[in-house]
């Protein structure tokens, strides 16, 4: 039986993955940094690290059972 829980925490959440993305758009000049960009990007970090805590507790809780 393969064990997801390395797995599960090493790969990016879905707001972190949107935060790169449009990083690379501002990179490319696809994109301008303006407020608007800012806030999104705080929103994204602030949900990415809501994510990061719910991924520890369900590892953990896992973790618990076996």
């Amino acid at each position: 039986m393969v064990s997801t829980d390395n797995l599960f925490m090493n790969t990016k959440s879905l707001p972190a993955h949107l935060q790169q993305v449009l990083e690379q758009h501002v990179a490319e000049s696809q994109l301008t940094q303006d407020d608007e960009l800012r806030e999104i990007f705080a929103k994204l970090s602030s949900l990415n690290s809501k994510v990061e805590l719910l991924k520890s507790k369900i590892i953990q809780n896992r973790q618990n059972k076996q």
